[in-house]
């Protein structure tokens, strides 16, 4: 359908699509009020809702003194909430809250047209805080609302065509968006593989260390619980060894995640000292012995990787130290990939030396007295330290000690405390209470943490680990084995676990019975969907966010392109989008006209009344404004004593059945025999053309 034609002063006096404006405002901003403080978003709604209500009441008028005054207390908020207005938080906070007052200004189309406008560059300060796949579908929704209101705001459909049920035009004005954006594909495609990658993170800046940091250096009382509190992804694993080999090596049960050892002990917390790289570890081990696999990293903010308890060597990014732990050179602010090999079973260290000895038996000279004694005394009733340990053990087991995820605060005293008092605790509280006990028996003790073992997604082939499966254990040394591990969270009897871990998180279920692999029939609706969504996300970050100069370097070879250089690649997309362009622009021209033949008689009428200077022609003429003016040409003809004549009603007549036809919800626009004799109409009407100029 054609749209009428204005003057520029007409089409600055036409309503603005201000609802529309102000709906697609608040789909822009929508993925960030999940990421900003919740008095930005109420704000921000609070806003629009007033536009909205002067839209619907008449003009709105705002004084410009207040918009500096609301100005400075939007910088004051954000000041106040993020301490600063740079950075990630803070600039993206400050940019929203201006980009909703901008809709206080809406006056004339200009105004509009910035505030759609900066919705595309307010739309990609959600991959600031998220680059989930969910979040790029959704973006297609708001990309559409304000391709569909610059069309609203640059035609005047909306003025003189009420007649036309809105329903009958809704998938011809969204038509075209979507044909713009798939004809965008290829180029964006283009793009994304031959732009040579960045060293960093594409979406990164200042301020982008929010991420849930994991373990950390230290390990004080609650840490650990804290973590337990986030069912935040930590990691993804996928093993690459065979199956028969995973499962006899590898089960839940005994899938611990190394991540550092705590070697040191002031009274209070753990920490770890005095730990060298190893250059060249030697393990001569055979290969049915070692587990391969490929992790998948979240940011964790610390310089700690994470690795299957023991791993062999270092990693592409990470060195491997003595304590056998593996550690990047570099804070880990994004998600990354790297390859290890472990051997679960592999012996570490059967011959410590003296030095080792008595640092691995420190402790601090005062505090914990009576654990002191009573380690001390009870190591003598025993044969050999791995009895002793076993004891312990024992005594977890039966006697009344619990796990519980909020335990009391203890005393000064903090292994007196929980060991002879409380009794009830978390993982963190045993491992330390148990390495204390064996050094102060004499025994080389020192506590681990990381993550114990994960969920199999039944969906796909790797296993997903959470900051809820953190935990602590211990590695106590025993004369002819080496580090041995030692989990006393293990020994505690099922029925002194807190309710809510059991039910609730299953945190702990690998170590009070035995889970069997997960088998997706038995599974609900929901978790399925979980599973499926979780992989989905796995995949996006493998092949999407993941496509890093390695994986474009392979891409190039699989193709043969892996001799050209960087400007050469640049040509090379330079050429596609370009060849891309070309076909569009080609195939628009080749199909210029697809005009119906109804179509083509009415702009027949069109131009043959240009032709006798009646009405001017003009290609975007609507039928509507096309019978106005004819009908105003009609009264103008009688005004100036013009003679009766049949043909200016001949005309009109057909251009109204042309509109019924064509546009009104009760046309029969599936009669062909109607659409015939209506195109005879024409053809007939535009024969007495003629006689309008007699």
């Amino acid at each position: 359908m054609g749209v009428t034609i204005l003057k520029h002063s007409e089409f600055e006096r036409k309503p603005l699509p201000i609802v529309e404006t102000v709906v697609t405002q608040q789909l822009i901003l929508l993925p960030l009020y999940f990421f900003l403080p919740f008095w930005l978003t109420i704000v921000s709604l609070v806003i629009a809702a007033v536009v909205l209500r002067a839209e619907l009441k008449g003009e709105f008028t705002i004084n410009r003194w207040l918009k500096v005054a609301l100005t400075l207390v939007a910088f004051i908020l954000v000041f106040v909430s993020f301490r600063k207005i740079s950075g990630r938080d803070g600039g993206v906070g400050l940019i929203s809250l201006m980009y909703a007052f901008k809709s206080l200004e809406i006056k004339k189309p200009r105004d509009v047209n910035v505030i759609l406008s900066l919705g595309f560059f307010i739309l990609l300060a959600g991959f600031l805080f998220s680059q989930s796949p969910m979040i790029v579908v959704y973006q297609v929704i708001p990309i559409m609302m304000i391709l569909h209101v610059l069309v609203m705001l640059n035609s005047v459909h909306n003025v003189h065509l009420k007649f036309i049920d809105s329903r009958s035009i809704k998938f011809e004005r969204i038509k075209p968006h979507v044909k713009y954006i798939f004809l965008a594909l290829p180029i964006m495609f283009v793009f994304f593989v031959f732009f040579p990658r960045l060293g960093g993170p594409l979406w990164s800046m200042p301020g982008m260390k929010s991420a849930v940091s994991g373990v950390s250096d230290t390990m004080m009382p609650g840490e650990i619980s804290d973590l337990q509190l986030s069912d935040e992804i930590a990691f993804r694993v996928k093993f690459n060894t065979t199956a028969d080999n995973q499962s006899s090596l590898v089960n839940k049960s005994n899938m611990y995640w190394r991540v550092m050892t705590m070697n040191h002990f002031d009274g209070v917390g753990w920490s770890r000292r005095n730990v060298k790289i190893i250059s060249n570890p030697n393990h001569q081990l055979p290969e049915e012995a070692k587990v391969s696999y490929e992790i998948t990293l979240e940011a964790t903010n610390q310089k700690h990787l994470v690795a299957l308890d023991r791993p062999l060597s270092k990693v592409r990014i990470g060195n491997l130290y003595e304590d056998y732990s593996v550690v990047s050179a570099f804070k880990i602010y994004d998600r990354i990939r790297y390859s290890a090999t472990s051997s679960p079973t592999l012996t570490l260290d059967q011959i410590i030396t003296p030095e080792q000895q008595d640092f691995f038996t420190r402790l601090p000279a005062e505090g914990n007295e009576k654990t002191k004694e009573w380690a001390q005394n009870t190591r003598q009733l025993y044969e050999s330290d791995a009895a002793f340990i076993q004891s312990i053990l024992a005594k977890i087991n039966k006697e009344e000690y619990f796990y519980s995820l909020s335990p009391p605060t203890l005393d000064e005293d903090l292994v007196d405390s929980f060991w002879f008092d409380y009794k009830i605790g978390f993982c963190e509280h045993y491992a330390s209470t148990l390495v204390f006990i064996a050094r102060a028996a004499g025994i080389p003790a020192r506590v681990v943490v990381g993550y114990q073992g994960g969920d199999k997604n039944p969906l796909a082939d790797y296993w997903i680990v959470r900051y809820a499966d953190a935990h602590a254990w211990t590695e106590i040394w025993l004369q002819g084995r080496g580090w041995v591990r030692v989990d006393p969270t293990s020994a505690i009897a099922a029925h002194r676990v807190e309710e809510v871990l059991r039910s609730d998180f299953s945190f702990r279920d690998s170590l009070f019975e035995d889970i069997e692999f997960v088998d997706i029939d038995n599974l609900s609706a929901f978790k399925q969907m979980t599973y499926w969504f979780d992989n989905l996300n796995s995949q996006w970050n493998d092949w999407v966010l993941g496509y890093n100069r390695n994986m474009q370097r392979k891409f190039f070879s699989s193709w043969g392109l892996s001799g050209f250089n960087q400007t050469q690649l640049i040509v090379i997309m330079i050429i596609a989008v370009m060849f891309f362009t070309l076909l569009s622009g080609f195939n628009k021209f080749a199909n210029r006209d697809k005009r119906t033949p109804i179509a083509k008689a009415f702009n027949l009428v069109c131009k043959n009344l240009a032709s006798k200077n009646i009405v001017a022609y003009d290609a975007a003429i609507g039928p509507e404004h096309l019978r106005q003016l004819l009908i105003n040409r009609k009264a103008h003809y009688y005004r100036h004593g013009g003679k009766p004549n049949s043909a200016y009603d001949a005309i009109i007549d057909s251009i109204e059945q042309y509109i019924k036809l064509r546009y009104s919800k009760n046309s029969p626009s599936d009669d062909q025999e109607a659409i015939n004799k209506l195109i005879r109409q024409m053809k007939k009407a535009t024969s007495r053309l003629s006689r309008l100029t007699e």
